[in-house]
């Protein structure tokens, strides 16, 4: 969301991302200051004060439209996960006056009708496109060799590269799995994981990070900021499934896949986020035998 407000931002329009219960920004949003909303739905569907600013009759007068974002989530997190997803649909009671939209990379047919059903539109208009992007070259390689030798031409390539070498994320299905590979990179790195050499592990001087699930807000608007500023020194991220979704990084070269994701959507969702300024990028998903032979829990 924030990329999403600073990209608004820049083209001269107003707009504020609420996502915590700080109430300051109440009045101006109810003033009408701000031409785009972004927040969640913990906030629109639990938070009672804001649910009283959404609610009320100055705000409602004011608004346009309601746009759902990653709409795939309503279906995959709203399950287990974060489970006020499933419930958005309870916002054509207080927005019944509006149009809602959803928006989403990808939906098999099946997730579409969910998602109809979840958010409660009637007869939508559907407007499908093929999600293939040629751009992307897509390698799948068994898991034959250690962590040490798969990843070594990228340490190498830190190496000799530095904050000039391409944009790369690493997926991994558990956090063991992250925290070693980081690991491996930081062990063989040492003062060069940092840019100038040797400066404190922190996210705005690393090239090398990782990015679990388990971080703070704080700490993971950080690395996000590196990684998808022009001038931020962060070039490979290891993360789980929690990273990038709506990142405004058009520059990503290479996503790896340590381990198979959950199902064919969340593969094209987190591919997709290499080449999106048009130039050739690469996808590498490796696998075992062990990760193809056992069902995979939706995360």
């Amino acid at each position: 969301m924030k990329d999403q407000v600073a990209s608004l931002h820049r083209e001269g329009l107003t707009a504020i991302e609420i996502v915590n219960e700080d109430n300051n920004n109440q009045t101006a949003v109810v003033r009408g200051d701000f031409q785009y909303i972004f927040s969640t739905p913990e906030i629109l569907l639990t938070n009672k004060n804001w649910v009283n600013v959404f609610q009320s009759s100055s705000f409602l007068e004011r608004l346009v439209g309601v746009i759902i974002d990653e709409a795939h989530c309503v279906q995959n997190w709203g399950i287990k996960f974060r489970k006020e997803y499933a419930k958005l649909g309870e916002l054509r009671g207080f927005f019944s006056r509006v149009c809602m939209m959803a928006l989403t990379a990808t939906a098999s047919t099946s997730s579409r009708k969910e998602i109809i059903k979840l958010l409660g539109m009637k007869k939508p208009h559907l407007i499908i496109r093929c999600p293939n992007k040629p751009n992307i070259i897509y390698y799948v390689e068994e898991k034959t060799q250690d962590i040490e030798i798969v990843f070594k031409p990228l340490v190498e390539e830190v190496k000799v590269k530095g904050t000039r070498m391409d944009k790369v994320i690493i997926f991994c299905w558990t956090c063991n799995d992250c925290s070693a590979i980081y690991y491996y990179f930081k062990d063989l790195l040492k003062e060069i994981i940092t840019d100038p050499q040797g400066y404190p592990n922190v996210p705005k001087f690393l090239i090398v990070d990782m990015f679990p699930a388990c971080n703070s807000d704080l700490v993971k608007n950080k690395i996000l900021s590196s990684f998808s500023s022009a001038t931020g020194r962060l070039r490979i991220v290891l993360a789980t499934v929690a990273f990038g979704m709506g990142i405004d990084c058009p520059n990503i070269r290479h996503v790896i896949h340590w381990s198979p994701p959950s199902n064919c959507q969340s593969y094209i969702q987190e591919t997709g986020r290499a080449g999106r300024d048009g130039m050739t990028a690469y996808a590498t998903l490796f696998y075992s035998r062990k990760d193809v032979s056992l069902p995979r829990a939706q995360s």
